[in-house]
């Protein structure tokens, strides 16, 4: 979808007050704006697919993402769904890579952008701002590290449990539908899901 005319991103905006972008200093941020679009994403749309050339970084003001990785062939598995405040696509478009994963818009989201052309310009002319997206990566990383060790370490219930806080709408259902997860463990969250909750030992 091409971008919508560009707003003013204001103290009033979540980005503005969460995640990677509201950490860096205002005159970063300043410098940001002047290159940055809106762009309106609809419930399935892709921002991006695995094999893509990079030709933006994406913030996330409104909605949720659902970012997957391929795991054999053409089969994905969606890892993560991002809130407002989340980044992302810095990484493949810095290191001149396609992309590595996919991002979709898991109902209608809002997103601001930074064109891939104008940012490699603009940090071409301002190369101290590279520490910021640096910060991106770091940030990023430990977030994939974190669901790389819940995978590995915790018990099942408890993973469950944290798989259905991050898939739950702000209306608290439980997104199950569009879930892509391989076949064996998405057999074993849906018996979960239906399974009776115990209390009290009943």
């Amino acid at each position: 979808m091409p971008p919508t005319k560009r707003l003013i991103l204001t103290a009033q905006h979540r980005l503005s007050k969460t995640g990677w972008f509201a950490e860096q200093a205002e005159d970063f941020q300043d410098r940001m704006k002047t290159l940055a679009r809106w762009r309106n994403y609809r419930a399935g749309e892709s921002l991006f697919e695995v094999g893509d050339t990079p030709d933006a970084v994406f913030g996330l003001e409104q909605g949720r993402l659902d970012v997957a990785i391929p795991i054999s062939g053409d089969e994905m598995v969606n890892i993560w769904r991002a809130q407002s405040g989340f980044w992302i696509g810095d990484s493949a478009l810095l290191a001149e890579k396609t992309r590595g994963v996919s991002v979709t818009a898991h109902g209608d989201c809002l997103v601001l952008v930074l064109p891939a052309l104008a940012l490699r310009r603009h940090l071409d002319e301002t190369p101290g701002d590279i520490a910021c997206f640096f910060r991106l990566a770091d940030r990023n990383m430990m977030l994939a590290l974190q669901v790389l060790s819940e995978v590995l370490n915790l018990p099942p219930r408890a993973r469950f449990a944290r798989l259905l806080l991050r898939l739950t709408s702000d209306a608290g259902v439980v997104q199950r539908p569009d879930l892509r997860l391989p076949p064996a463990i998405k057999t074993s969250f849906n018996r979960v899901l239906q399974r009776p909750v115990e209390t009290n030992g009943h």
